[in-house]
């Protein structure tokens, strides 16, 4: 433990890093195509010594595919014709509107310097050139933009003159490179003085910011009075009640951090069709669309609530809200299975309180409530396996009962899941898992495959014959999601892959800002299973017993190989998709700092775990009569089953160990294999879906704090007491620090860069509020966005609320299809001329005047409009026909 401490001060008093300097990230215009012959520059003072890096922040014109190397050279203003740097770059690393870092070896004397910046693309061709993005405001007063067209040869003094912007400057950054102690002060000057400059301005941020960070200091507040508070030796009652009593408090702050989101977040199309789906079906109606084939119960879900409380966004939200945060109960109870209650309520914790698992439980899409029956029907089916081994282990017939309903209702749920969100499909590899792991016999195996095959046959039997009652044959192909498996294949054009790629990516970068510390303790967690897993395979090998310490040791460490790689490959994903406008609060050397926790954790030594049952070491003789409660206390470590010694009767329980190790490292991850095969070849994939890769990183990650403090607060060594209290506390702090930290970045980042949304809530109001005072109630609204007339109280032409499909190819050419969940084209466009009416936005337009000329020319020569309502991008503007 002293050589890590001398180490970390080493690095720390002799690493080095890059210190920002000037940063400016705005902008106003671009320079233009950076076509052959076109220079752009910047000048700029030096702030101080080993210059290492020169940022530029281009625009590719939407990702389109552009070409060429962009060439960069830095050089002296006082000595124009001599390159200090020199670096090139392709145009496809380029992002649209990001910062490009151009790394060189550092320039040692660069303090007060003037030095300028000259980008050129030589081969720049009109349509697939980049340019630079600039700001006419004159925000660096040290320096400006140059701009040269037409150039030839080399820049002279004449040229230098004759193409410098005085009151323009690109947007641009410089960065140098310094000792870390040195770079962590001047941060934190940095961040007193700019604190101490914007208090008076800026005081609704910083409540912001209090508000994220007491949500993070209550995550790991919580994380740790747990992994000290809860003790694994009991059983008893107490015990049971300290559980409750967390659990409840849980729920609690989970439905308040919720609500926070609810409030604030803006609202998706997505929402505003199901909110209107529910809404008409109160009123004995159907709409129009799929959703009561795609997601039937999370309609009813969202009618209840609405039935309950009334037609608002608020309420309507409230149905996910209360879901989203009712999912920890199941999450803990998978915690608990797989491990013990500590890391149960670890899991259910970081659930509950975790920023992005908050935000994705706040929008009316179909994902909370799937996600529910989900992660319910994974936890009763590792609650009905351990049923039926612990019958076979006791020998008592009760168990074999409640085993048995345990896996009827795991398959019922996992059914519900589907029913509501087809995606669920993608978990089916768990239910395989735990019960060809976790079952003891080939019979049992068999046997648990029929139970929790029957529950979800039922429910879906239940929900086909529905749909074909409502919607005929046409319903029910459309419920069993065949064709939306064949939309996947074949809706997208091979002219098209590149921009649906692109647009894919896009979907998934905000999973990697908002869920920093999830992918840190994932990661964390994964090792620790890995290690466990180490332990049990090691220990059932006899002909290995020889020296079993270092072995464990080395075979333990192998496991965090995988690990590493996954950490390593977010990194570099993040690295390259990320805009620079999320690197808030060092969050490039948080990945840094999350990399050097991991290394620690993972060179650090796994100990011995606590010794949890000793009735188990005492009294080997009544191993196969023991209860569940003690056997679900026990996780049989190697070193307890070691200690006692090589006994036939504990032999079993050994081996139960050993599968339940097993299954704790493979369930998240084959979990989230499937997610990934699954919408491989979707269609798109959107921001929405990031949601269902949570639960399985939420399960695995809340392993990590609880294993991690264990870690950092045993006795390691043979050092003093004191000093191992000393080295002890410094890294149990770091490590807190690191958690602690990514969890603000990420929790801020989350709320106010939020990845989804077409219609803030005031402007929704505000439209609707109008139209209440302006549209007689009894008149419908001709739109896409069904949002507005649910609140206003209005109908949609036709009930029209998923009008996508009017738009879509494989659907509009489907005629039968379409007419089996729509109005027909014809009589939608009737309703169109029938309407007084019309309001445009975004969807409507999408859905309504792209395939439809009537429509679209139509537009500017029978309407008038009358009001319009600012929406960020997505303007709502109200038209009336003219008479």
């Amino acid at each position: 433990m002293i050589g890590v401490l001398a180490v970390l001060g080493m690095v720390v008093w002799l690493g080095t890093t890059e210190l920002e300097g000037y940063q400016a990230e705005r902008y106003t215009a671009n320079a233009g195509e950076m076509l052959g012959g076109v220079v752009v520059g910047q000048t700029f003072v030096g702030e101080r010594d080993n210059l290492s890096s020169v940022l530029v922040m281009f625009a590719t014109y939407s990702g389109r595919g552009n070409t060429g190397q962009v060439k960069f050279t830095l050089r002296r203003l006082d000595k124009l014709s001599e390159i200090l740097r020199e670096v090139e770059v392709s145009t496809r690393e380029l992002g649209d509107n990001q910062m490009y870092q151009f790394n060189f070896d550092p320039v040692e004397q660069a303090k007060d310097i003037t030095f300028i910046v000259l980008l050129e693309l030589p081969d720049g061709m009109p349509g697939k050139a980049v340019t630079v993005d600039v700001d006419n405001r004159d925000p660096y007063h040290r320096g400006s933009a140059y701009i040269w067209r037409g150039m030839t040869g080399e820049i002279s003094d004449t040229e230098l003159a004759r193409g410098g912007k005085v009151k323009m400057d690109l947007a641009f950054g410089t960065a140098y490179k310094v000792p870390l102690y040195v770079a962590w002060g001047s941060e934190g000057w940095r961040a007193v003085q700019y604190f101490r400059e914007t208090w008076y301005e800026a005081r609704a941020t910083y409540g912001l910011w209090g508000r994220v960070a007491m949500q993070s200091l209550l995550l790991v507040g919580i994380c740790l009075a747990v992994t000290v508070g809860i003790k694994s030796k009991a059983v008893s009652a107490k015990s049971r009640w300290q559980v409750a009593r967390w659990l409840v408090t849980l729920f609690v702050l989970a439905l308040v951090a919720r609500i926070l989101y609810a409030m604030e977040l803006p609202l998706t199309n997505d929402e505003g069709n199901y909110l209107y789906d529910a809404a008409t079906l109160l009123k004995g109606k159907l709409a129009g669309g799929d959703g009561y084939v795609k997601a039937p119960l999370v309609v009813l879900w969202i009618a209840l609530w609405e039935w309950l409380g009334g037609t608002s966004i608020f309420v309507g939200r409230l149905s996910s809200v209360v879901i989203g945060a009712m999912t920890m109960w199941p999450m803990y109870i998978i915690g608990r299975e797989l491990w013990s209650k500590k890391v149960g309520l670890s899991v259910a914790t970081t659930w509950a309180l975790l920023g992005v698992t908050v935000v994705f439980n706040i929008y009316v899409h179909t994902q909370s409530l799937a996600i529910f029956f989900a992660v319910s029907g994974i936890a009763a089916l590792l609650l009905g396996t351990r049923d039926m081994y612990v019958s076979q282990v006791s020998m008592e017939r009760k168990y074999r009962v409640t085993g048995k309903a345990w896996l009827i209702a795991a398959g019922a749920l996992l059914g519900l899941g589907v029913v509501s969100r087809k995606s669920i499909l993608a978990t089916g590899l768990v239910p395989l898992l735990v019960i060809l792991i976790g079952s003891k016999t080939g019979r049992q195996k068999i046997q648990s495959l029929l139970l929790v095959g029957a529950g979800f046959v039922i429910v879906l039997a239940v929900f086909l014959g529905v749909a074909m009652l409502i919607y005929g044959q046409a319903g029910l192909w459309e419920a069993t999601g065949f064709n939306s498996v064949e939309d996947s294949i074949t809706a997208v054009e091979e002219s098209e892959r590149e921009q649906v790629r692109a647009y894919s990516i896009r979907g998934m970068t905000p999973f990697f800002r908002e869920s920093l510390p999830l992918i840190m303790l994932a990661v964390l967690g994964l090792g620790f299973a890995g290690e466990r897993l180490a332990s049990s395979l090691v220990g059932q090998m006899e002909w290995w017993q020889g020296g079993l310490g270092w072995r464990q040791n080395v075979v333990q460490k192998l496991f965090w190989i995988i690990p590493v790689m996954v950490y390593s490959w977010a990194w570099s994903f993040f690295q390259e998709y990320e805009g620079s406008s999320i690197m808030v609060f060092g969050m490039y050397r948080l990945w840094w700092a999350m990399l050097l926790v991991i290394v620690f954790m993972a060179a650090w030594p796994s100990g011995v775990r606590e010794n949890k049952n000793e009735k188990i070491r005492n009294n080997k003789d009544d191993t196969e009569r023991l209860g569940k409660e003690e056997l679900l206390e026990y996780r049989g470590t190697l070193a307890d089953g070691l200690a006692a010694g090589k006994i036939d009767r504990l032999g079993n329980q050994l081996k139960s160990e050993g599968r339940w190790n097993l299954l704790g490292w493979l369930l998240p991850f084959v979990w989230v294999v499937g997610l990934v095969f699954f919408y491989h070849n979707w269609i798109k994939f959107h921001a929405n879906y990031i949601g269902e890769f949570l639960p399985p990183l939420v399960i695995i990650a809340g392993l990590a704090i609880p294993e991690g403090w264990r870690r950092l607060t045993q006795g390691q060594g043979s050092h003093s007491a004191i000093v191992n209290k000393v080295s002890q506390r410094t890294l149990a702090l770091g490590f807190i620090g690191v958690l602690g930290w990514s969890l603000f970045v990420a929790n801020y980042v989350t709320y106010v860069h939020e990845h989804t949304g077409t219609f803030q809530l005031t402007s929704l109001q505000e439209a609707a509020n109008w139209a209440k005072q302006n549209i007689p109630i009894d008149e419908p609204i001709f739109t896409g966005a069904a949002a507005i007339p649910f609140l206003s109280g209005h109908e949609v032409s036709l009930d029209i609320a998923h009008p996508r499909w009017y738009a879509y190819g494989f659907t509009r050419t489907d005629t039968a299809r379409l007419n089996a969940f729509l109005p027909t084209v014809e009589e939608m466009l009737q309703a169109y001329r029938d309407a007084e009416w019309l309001l445009l936005e975004q969807q409507t337009g999408f859905s309504f005047l792209m395939e439809y000329e009537e429509i679209e020319a139509g537009l500017a020569r029978n309407w008038q409009a009358v009001k319009g309502i600012e929406n960020g991008s997505n303007t709502m503007t109200y038209y009336r026909r003219k008479r």
